[in-house]
């Protein structure tokens, strides 16, 4: 396998290489690319064991393959372990992108504090299908696809009610099962979504982790369409995605964050209008033309959106400036 390199997007979607995550605490989207020199979550204590069983059966002594690792120490190392193998169900996808997710660095820092086990991470995964198990009828091999790094069980109570993030019994690829940053990763067939054609992984990748955010919290949720405004707080990686799905779902958007690269970012992506936190109540104001706001997309969190909210009467809907019909946090 060889390590092609690290790329970052900015706000234009376009790639530029380097070789390193810059210093700070701002970072990516990144993301690692894997070829062969050719073109966490807890569970309850009575599923452990079902868990642990499911993802070593996974990964059969054979031929090996590449992966990053975190070690215990904090040590990032690339390993050799062994080429996983698809069951009934399932999938295996050579993996083209994998996105570096803020959560891939706190996973690193529970590592380093012996918090976590070492592991294989990577959840924003995008590839091509190299081989299929048993009973596999909604995907083909040579199929690009995405996954989403969530496996459920499907058949649990929380399954059952669609609360697929908390399966008893499933697991999470990159956090209890070895992710992406490999060259292959078996999924659940259920859990791949085919890749458009003319989108390059390296975009495609972070669709199942911010993208997916996203869009249930515009669409699923937020149900915004053409007749509303939405406030979207905070214009990191979710944000912008919330922006350009509003903006396809017909809405308008006003972003809000105190950096003026990402309200640049923000407006490049679609919004309407962007404005600093001090400056988000008038400016909702303006674009709302005197008919309120319909949904607030928080991704923020703190005391101070919050208060912005309060002040604009999204918690007691008593100003006509702020009708939130969801607040998603």
């Amino acid at each position: 396998m060889l390590l092609v390199g690290i790329v970052k997007t900015n706000a234009s979607m376009s790639r530029v290489p380097v070789v390193a995550a810059p210093a700070g605490r701002q970072h990516g989207p990144y993301h690692l690319h894997f070829g062969r020199y050719h073109p966490a979550l807890s569970s309850p204590s009575h599923a452990r064991a079902a868990k642990d069983q499911i993802v070593a059966s996974l990964y059969q002594w054979g031929t090996v393959m590449r992966a990053v690792r975190f070690e215990t120490g904090g040590v990032v190392k690339i390993v050799q372990i062994p080429d996983p193998r698809p069951g009934p169900e399932e999938v295996l996808v050579q993996v083209h992108a994998a996105g570096v997710c803020r959560t891939d660095l706190h996973l690193l820092d529970q590592v380093k504090a012996s918090e976590r086990k070492p592991l294989v991470p990577g959840h924003e995964i995008a590839g091509r299908v190299s081989k299929i198990g048993a009973d596999v009828y909604a995907t083909n091999v040579g199929d690009r696809v995405v996954v989403h790094f969530e496996q459920p069980c499907g058949q649990c109570r929380q399954c059952r009610r669609m609360r697929t993030n908390l399966c008893e019994k499933g697991h999470s690829l990159g956090f209890d099962a070895p992710g992406g940053y490999a060259e292959f990763v078996v999924a659940k067939q259920n859990t791949v979504l085919p890749l458009p054609p003319n989108l390059d992984p390296a975009m495609g990748a972070p669709l199942g982790c911010s993208g997916a955010t996203a869009y249930r919290s515009v669409v699923a949720l937020g149900h915004a369409d053409e007749d509303d405004l939405v406030v979207v707080i905070g214009a990191g990686g979710v944000g912008l995605s919330a922006i350009q799905i509003a903006r396809v779902q017909g809405a308008r958007v006003l972003a809000v964050d105190p950096r003026e690269e990402a309200r640049k970012a923000a407006l490049d992506s679609g919004a309407q209008s962007a404005a600093p936190p001090q400056e988000a109540e008038s400016a909702a104001k303006d674009l709302a033309a005197n008919e309120g706001v319909d949904l607030v997309i928080d991704l923020v969190g703190t005391r101070a959106t919050f208060d912005l909210g309060r002040s604009s009467g999204s918690e007691d809907d008593s100003s006509p400036w702020l009708r939130a019909r969801n607040l998603c946090r």
